[in-house]
């Protein structure tokens, strides 16, 4: 996900038309922050915002959109969430990067299309046991 991506998001569910409001991103590697500033209803936009990004992102990528109100931003509302990681097996090493497949030792910094240059990311442990188990599969086959 990168910023132009979000952005059209963002025009499609016609979030900033819902009052005048500022909200800036912050897009790292697998992680999204979202902070909204004050407006009406600044609950219920951050809801939407939640809403309408969480269900478009790619497998383990994870989403806090927090709000800030009050006359000196005293309080702030979180949400935040993870889409659950991929569990298929994609034939790549159970410890092999989460998008690339190469595996930690040797990792570096490597270049895929679509997501763009990255370290090792940890594949996490449903996908790690869904390789090992297709490996094994493969194995005894």
């Amino acid at each position: 996900m990168n910023y132009s991506q979000l952005a059209a998001i963002i025009r499609a569910a016609r979030l900033d038309e819902r009052g005048p409001h500022q909200h800036h991103a912050h897009i790292s590697l697998n992680r999204i922050e979202l902070c909204i500033q004050p407006c009406v209803g600044v609950l219920g936009l951050a809801r939407a915002y939640f809403e309408a990004i969480r269900p478009l992102l790619p497998p383990g990528w994870e989403l806090e959109v927090t709000t800030y109100h009050g006359e000196d931003g005293e309080r702030a509302v979180t949400f935040s969430g993870r889409t659950a990681p991929a569990v298929e097996d994609d034939g790549n090493p159970p410890n092999g990067c989460l998008l690339c497949g190469v595996e930690e030792y040797g990792h570096g910094q490597q270049y895929k299309t679509g997501t763009g240059y990255h370290y090792w990311i940890n594949p996490g442990d449903a996908l790690r046991k869904a390789r090992m188990l297709a490996r094994r599969a493969r194995a005894t086959a």
